[in-house]
């Protein structure tokens, strides 16, 4: 119902309205496009941001994993010392404030000072003993007891461990005993990371080219330095949240995410995204305006030439200066209406010959009535002929006045182009009975159909000329008798009528010399040509008259498609 709808308010719509309804509709595909392409570019211009930030945040990050790796080799160091390694020995197997005992534990102090104040990368530094007593600087107010602390670095069995603790870097490690091999435990070393200041290193290295990142790190989920970055988002990539554009990457337990200005940016590109809209919204209500004006100035030769057939259909034709003012033009408009001029003068001279072919037909009417007044007559003649050869016992002349009446009426009467075969053969016995009559024992015919032939239908009058050319140049070529044998046969959807005398002989091209000259035609020639082409008409072109001779013998075949008894013709 919409459909129909839609369809029948298309059609009530002029051309002009149809015009200029696909243009706007074109105008409004061009404006969503380039707004959509405007998106693709803006949205390509914050992958590209997003990409030199990754890029940043990446070398940071190993900035950062180089400091750790640092801090692994720093602990390492301490874990080997060996004067580290003879203190924690001393304070374990000496008596607890005996001399040795506070000697060691003093030479582990200064040990420690001395760490802590070579690197700038723990602001905290502790050595946990194996008897529980602490040497270094502690950092108090957490949340987890250095008890668990110790214990989740001693589990590690000697391997480094970083822990994030109320929002601080924690490095933990467990000290063995090195001498004889023994790696009996010594204690665990605490080290506090100083983010804020990695941070500051890492990034005192770009702003020294421009580039400063409001940058925060995140381990674990727990955030280490909140440098402006904000929190971290479900997965790596970039978001605009506000006026400051977001990314985030890392790897593994570490996450990374910068905060960048964007509001400037954002204000250019809606900038530019009014004027680009203002732009094509007016470049859009100008190529409406122009093919406004050029529609209208098409349309207008249109209503002219519409306005010509109004005039034609009430009996006027062009004048000559209409039909002027196209003559010289040469496109498609100018082609139209020179068409429609010759057409309305074609017509005019059809209709003015057309009104002079009627009173011409009927006085040809009127004089093929009077002619019908002759055959009736002569058929009338005839019948009075058998009835007197009847009243006189003549029956052979009433028999060959009867058939030759049928003959005759079967030449000049009936509306069908087609007749079954079986009446065309009984014309054709009608016709040789005559014939017979005339020539005697010279004159010997036989006819043959196959079974289911004899509702095929042929033109009409199609085997009587053959016949009669048969005859006339059989008896004319030999003394002895003359016998003309008519067979039809079928041979798949084909009928095959065969008429075949002995005492001549034709060329099978016969046909292709007739149409070309090569052979003039006498008598039934034109016949078999007419024929033919009857044929050729009345089916289709594989159909029509096939010649063949041998031994004396002349065969005309006529080849017709072939009708069962069961299917009668329509």
């Amino acid at each position: 119902m919409r459909k129909h709808r839609v369809k029948k308010w298309i059609e009530s719509r002029t051309l002009t309205q149809k015009f200029m309804t696909i243009i706007l509709a074109l105008c409004a595909v061009l404006c969503v496009g380039e707004s959509m392409a405007r998106r693709v570019a803006y949205r390509a211009y914050n992958e590209q941001l997003y990409v030199k930030t990754a890029q940043v945040l990446t070398s940071c990050a190993e900035q950062i994993q180089l400091a750790l790796d640092k801090v692994n080799l720093i602990t390492m160091s301490v874990i080997g010392d060996n004067g580290i390694q003879e203190s924690l020995m001393t304070l374990r197997d000496e008596q607890l404030h005996s001399e040795p005992w506070r000697e060691a534990s003093k030479t582990l102090d200064m040990r420690l000072s001395n760490l802590l104040y070579r690197n700038d990368i723990f602001r905290a530094f502790g050595i946990q003993r194996a008897d529980g007593t602490f040497n270094g600087m502690r950092i108090y107010n957490l949340s987890q007891s250095y008890e668990e602390l110790f214990a989740i670095g001693r589990a590690d069995e000697g391997a480094l461990r970083f822990l994030t603790v109320d929002g601080q870097l924690l490095v933990l490690r467990e000290i063995r005993q090195t001498k004889g091999l023994a790696l009996t435990d010594l204690g665990v070393m605490v080290g506090f990371i100083d983010v804020p200041r990695l941070l500051k290193q890492v990034n005192a290295q770009y702003v020294q080219v421009g580039v400063e990142l409001a940058m925060s790190v995140y381990m674990n989920g727990e955030c280490l330095y909140d440098g402006g970055g904000g929190l971290p988002m479900a997965e790596d990539g970039w978001q605009i949240d506000g006026d400051e554009f977001v990314v985030q990457c890392g790897s593994g337990e570490w996450r990374y995410v910068v905060r960048t200005p964007y509001g400037e940016i954002r204000e250019s590109i809606h900038s530019a995204d009014r004027r680009s809209t203002l732009l094509t919204v007016l470049v859009a209500v100008a190529a409406l305006w122009g093919c406004f004006l050029v529609v209208r100035r098409i349309i207008h030769h249109l209503d002219v030439l519409l306005q010509k057939m109004d005039d034609y259909r009430r009996g006027v034709l062009p004048d000559a200066s209409s039909m002027q003012r196209y003559a010289e033009r040469g496109d498609e408009i100018g082609r139209l209406h020179r068409h429609f001029d010759r057409m309305a003068a074609a017509y005019k001279k059809l209709t003015d010959e057309n009104y002079n072919r009627m009173i011409l037909l009927k006085e040809t009417q009127y004089r093929q009535l009077q002619a019908q007044i002759q055959p009736h007559f002569l058929f009338n003649t005839l019948s009075s002929i058998v009835w007197s050869a009847y009243r006189h016992g003549d029956g052979e002349t009433a028999e060959l006045t009867n058939r030759l009446s049928r003959v005759l009426r079967a030449s000049i009467a009936g509306s069908e182009t087609t007749v079954p075969l079986a009446d065309e053969c009984a014309l054709v016995q009608d016709y040789m009975a005559i014939q017979q009559a005339r020539w005697g024992d010279r004159l010997q015919y036989s006819v043959e159909l196959g079974d289911g032939l004899a509702r095929t239908r042929l033109p009409r009058m199609t085997l009587q000329p053959i016949v009669e050319n048969a005859i006339r140049h059989g008896l004319e070529q030999i003394l002895e008798p003359c016998r003309i044998r008519i067979t039809a046969v079928r041979a798949g959807g084909e009928a095959r009528i065969t008429v075949e005398n002995n005492g001549s002989e034709i060329p099978p091209d016969i046909l292709a010399q007739l149409e070309s000259g090569a052979v003039q035609p006498s008598g039934t020639g034109v016949g078999l040509r007419n024929i033919h082409r009857r044929i050729q008409l009345a089916f289709s072109e594989e159909y029509g008259l096939r010649f063949a001779s041998a031994e004396g013998k002349t065969r005309v075949t006529v080849a017709v498609p072939a009708e069962s008894e069961d299917k009668p013709h329509e």
